[in-house]
């Protein structure tokens, strides 16, 4: 078979696992995921990646860079959390939202028997998994928070909430230059929008949830416990600005941080880029050296 139909016929087989959605029961509703392995991941000894997604991102927007980590050889799994309700209160002493979306996390990596994941998380995504991470270190060997969230207490719900959509409605449509990353912008708002009408009042609480949370306390447990961390972070970025993330870092003893041009959402929209520096991250340990 030439290399041309071996790209192709690769390319179908991620789409179709991509397409086929599984559902796991957990305490509070169901998760669907998909789990997307490349050619051949059967034979090999290398540790799955989980995809951690961040406020109202659906698989769709997470698409291309599942894609882009599956090309390089990376078995990724992520979730959807829009079927799982029940998120009133709190739980654990903590926001009932971050703590559900957390133990469905764990509860995805026990259910599919893995030993460890590497772990890549997206604004809230990186809130979840760093519990996770302090619900069951044993699982985790990497942290790589791209524009981590609960990174910055200088407001509450509503300056989190009106930073978000001027990143989305403004920054990123005017930051985007090609069709392609005018497409994804469109995606952004149009697959955000999807999520919220769907689950108004779970949206809220989960938005809630992210604008009262310090992930400082809990990511310098993570490193204490010898897990690696690296966070990656857009210095343009107005919905968790630098400085704050730098802060938390420092406090935690986050020795990797990676700064990069763009906003929020440029993993989103620049899948390949981000992707780059997320697999250089990967392979550095706890002390960001290779």
């Amino acid at each position: 078979m030439s290399d041309r139909n071996n790209c192709t016929h690769a390319n179908v087989k991620r789409n179709t696992q991509f397409s086929r959605r599984k559902t796991l029961k957990v305490n509070g509703g169901d998760i669907r995921f998909v789990d997307v392995m490349p050619p051949g991941w059967e034979t090999r000894n290398s540790v799955p990646v989980l995809f951690a997604s961040g406020w109202a991102e659906t698989l769709e927007l997470l698409k291309q860079d599942i894609h882009a980590l599956v090309r390089r050889g990376k078995r990724v799994l992520a979730i959807d959390y829009s079927h799982l309700d029940g998120m009133k209160g709190r739980r654990e002493g903590l926001p009932a939202s971050i703590y559900m979306k957390s133990r469905a996390f764990v509860d995805l990596i026990s259910h599919h028997g893995l030993r460890k994941v590497d772990v890549v998380a997206h604004s809230e995504g990186a809130i979840n998994a760093v519990v996770a991470a302090n619900i069951a270190p044993e699982k985790i060997n990497t942290l790589v928070l791209v524009a981590p969230g609960g990174a910055t207490a200088r407001d509450g719900f509503f300056g989190l909430t009106s930073r978000f959509s001027f990143s989305v409605l403004r920054k990123a449509f005017r930051e985007a230059r090609t069709k392609e990353e005018r497409r994804v912008a469109f995606l952004c708002v149009k697959e955000r929008v999807k999520y919220v009408l769907r689950n108004p009042l779970q949206a809220v609480r989960e938005a809630v949830g992210i604008s009262k949370f310090s992930i400082a306390e809990p990511l310098k447990r993570v490193v204490d416990a010898g897990i690696n961390v690296c966070i990656i972070h857009s210095k343009d970025d107005i919905v968790f600005p630098i400085e704050d993330v730098r802060k938390v870092a420092d406090y935690a003893g986050v020795n990797c941080f990676r700064e990069v041009r763009g906003h929020h959402h440029g993993i989103l929209m620049n899948p390949e880029t981000f992707i780059e520096i997320i697999e250089s991250a990967l392979k550095h340990d706890k002390h960001g050296h290779q």
